[in-house]
This record gives C-alpha cells, sequence and structure tokens, in this order.
C-alpha cells in the first residue's frame, strides 16, 4: 500500500471515530452534499409519478444501457419515471459516450438525464433532490431490475401503511453478459413474497434489509440527513441503520429475487486492499457506535463480537470472487483490537456461539411477526 494511501486511512479513523451517524435533520441533508446539476434531456411530470428509478453512472455505457433497459422494461406498472445522474467528470458541452447514448432516450417521457456540474462520486443525494415522487428506487448503473420488480414493490407498500423502506429480495450475477443472458436475467419467476419488520435491536448484529432495489420514502430519506457527510464506503448500509433506527424497516422476502446485482473487474470494490480496508473500518466503527446506543452495558462485548465478525469478512474477501489480501495487521491498528483479537480461540468461540444465539432469537422473532 503507497504512503499516501495509509496517510488518508489514519486520518479517515480519527474522523469516523467520532462521527454521529445518526445525525438528522431536513436542513442537513442541503448543507453542500447536493451536487448542481444541470438537466439536459426529459421532464418531470405535471402529476407527480409514484416512483422514481434512480440511475447515477459513471462512463459505463454499455451497462447502463441495461440497467436503463430493465426498468423501462417494467411490466404491470407504469407509473414511474426513470432519473439518470450522470456524475463524470465533463464540461456540458462535451459530448462523452453516456451523452450519446442517452440521445436515444430524449423522447422518452419516463426518462429525465441529468449531468453533475462537478464529479460526485458514490453520492446519491444529488439524485434524491431531483426526484419528485413519493418513493424512490436505486438502480446501479451495472445492475438489473427483474421485470415484475415495481409491481411487486408497490403492491406492497400501497396494502401496508407505515412502511418506509423496503428492502428487496436480490441475486448476484457475473461478469458482461450478452442479450440472451439479459433476458433470462430479468424474466421474472411466479412465486409468493412474504415482508418481515426488521426492529433496531438487531442492528448490531449487521442483520438488516437489503439497500439494492429497495423502495425508499423520499421525504424520510431527505428528513434524517441523507448520506454520511463523510465518505464512509458504506453509506447504502447506514442509511438502512438510519432507517431502521427512526421508523424500523421492512424486507420482500422470497426464494425469487426482483434485482440482480453484477459482481466484475470493473467494479470500484474491485480496485483493492485500501477500498475494502476503508470499507470495513468504517463498518466497525459504525458498529462501536450502535453498540453504545443499544447494549451500554455490554458493549465491549459487542465490540468484540463486530470485530470478529469483520474479520470473517475480510476473510471471505481474501478467499472470495475478488480474491483481496487485506492487511489484518493495519486493521487491527485501525480499529485499535484488544491484543489478544487473533489468538485467544476459546474467547472468540464463546463470542461468537453468543451473537449467534442473539441473532437466531431475533431472526425467529422477525420471521414469526411477518405481514
Amino acid at each position: 500500500m503507497e504512503l499516501e494511501e495509509v496517510k488518508e486511512l489514519k486520518k479517515f479513523k480519527e474522523e469516523i471515530k467520532k462521527y454521529d451517524f445518526f445525525k438528522e435533520g431536513k436542513e442537513d441533508f442541503y448543507d453542500g452534499r447536493v451536487t448542481k446539476s444541470n438537466l439536459v434531456y426529459g421532464e418531470h411530470w405535471t402529476n407527480e409519478p409514484m416512483i422514481t428509478v434512480i440511475i447515477p453512472t459513471c462512463r459505463r455505457p454499455k451497462l447502463l444501457k441495461q440497467a436503463l433497459e430493465s426498468a423501462l422494461g417494467q411490466e404491470n406498472f407504469t407509473d414511474y419515471q426513470i432519473l439518470v445522474v450522470d456524475n463524470e467528470e465533463a464540461a456540458l458541452e462535451q459530448e462523452t459516450e453516456t451523452s450519446i447514448l442517452m440521445k436515444g432516450y430524449r423522447e422518452n417521457n419516463h426518462v429525465i438525464y441529468y449531468r453533475n456540474c462537478i464529479p460526485a462520486y458514490y453520492r446519491m443525494d444529488t439524485a434524491i433532490s431531483y426526484a419528485r415522487s413519493k418513493w424512490v428506487c436505486f438502480l446501479h448503473d451495472d445492475d438489473l431490475l427483474v421485470k415484475n420488480h415495481l409491481a411487486v414493490m408497490t403492491d406492497i407498500v400501497e396494502s401496508h401503511h407505515g412502511i418506509f423502506f423496503l428492502g428487496c429480495p436480490a441475486k448476484v450475477f457475473y461478469n458482461e453478459i450478452n442479450e440472451s443472458e439479459y433476458e433470462k436475467l430479468v424474466q421474472p419467476v411466479e412465486g409468493s413474497y412474504s415482508v418481515i419488520k426488521y426492529s433496531r435491536k438487531y442492528l448490531c448484529t449487521g442483520y438488516a434489509p437489503g439497500w439494492l432495489g429497495a423502495l425508499i420514502d423520499r421525504e424520510k430519506y431527505i428528513a434524517i440527513g441523507g448520506m454520511p457527510q463523510i465518505d464512509t464506503g458504506i453509506g447504502d448500509f447506514i442509511m438502512q441503520g438510519k432507517f431502521m433506527n427512526k421508523w424500523g424497516a421492512y424486507q420482500c422476502v422470497s426464494f425469487n429475487s426482483l434485482y440482480r446485482y453484477r459482481q466484475w473487474e470493473g467494479q470500484a470494490s474491485a480496485k483493492g486492499e485500501s477500498v475494502w480496508l476503508k470499507g470495513y473500518m468504517a463498518e466497525y466503527y459504525w458498529y462501536k457506535y450502535l453498540n453504545k446506543k443499544f447494549h451500554s452495558f455490554t458493549h465491549k462485548f459487542w465490540d468484540r463480537a463486530s470485530a470478529y465478525r469483520i474479520i470473517m469478512k475480510c476473510t471471505g474477501k481474501r478467499d472470495g470472487y475478488y480474491g483481496t489480501e487485506i492487511n489484518m495487521d493495519q486493521m487491527k491498528e485501525y480499529c485499535e483490537w484488544d491484543k489478544d483479537m487473533f489468538e485467544n480461540k476459546l474467547k472468540k468461540k464463546c463470542c461468537l456461539k453468543i451473537e449467534h444465539l442473539y441473532m437466531c432469537i431475533c431472526s425467529y422473532i422477525a420471521h414469526h411477526t411477518s405481514i
């Protein structure tokens, strides 16, 4: 790892340690995190749509086209617009591969295309500020919506009042795909769906509804201040937690996925060790924050359980798709773990067993109070 990267990680550690993750307020949403953008093509409907599908994008026109087509291909539901926000650093008058692609959609009244005036990587608040619907749904520019996604998800939120965040069943696919593979991935599968509620008590275990393809109440998103002010690398994960803390959050459960997410070498997550190290460090300090909030008397135990969970994630990243090696000595230093974190196997075994029992209880309660 380069010296400059190490300096940045150390600086980030000092920021994340004292960060108030639950800070909220509508006024905070507009405190400089919303980037000015220009409307290039399309217009907002006079009557607000029920849903805005938001696609932030940057320099991936080939994949963006598939994502956009999957959103336009929704069946049995038409009350939605698609808002594409282009984060590429390019002058408005400069034609890019993305802007050329988007010209083909300028006559489609479902599609609205914005270009940011300055680069705004990893931000979603700008797009939220332009949406005008009750609900929003984020679609990554390298992912796909199954054709019945909006029909199923909107049926649930219309049938059950009091839902402000509805997670979506998702399934991974890999690398670039051809037309026949695309068609297969977006085809709906008949099946039943249930809905479970997640309490904020589950947060310390990492037990949360999915962000990808979720239906999110736009006004509530703004009211709780939007994404973290600092780039944590896990902003979506934190947003799930903010919703759970404030109102609880719900998950659509089914063996049939409604959202398809892609793993491939071009993702930001494939950039290497420092990306993952920063993300896992942020996740650990997020858990420390939660543990102090919800387990004030036993937070040290939960901090240790959280550390073991992060260690297992680091190991999984090394042995998984990307094969990314993460320096555990650095993780130990940045997260300020106990000296015996890697050596005391008995403490680890007991800690994980207790946490597993707690998670089983949480899971039982969640699934037996489904709606």
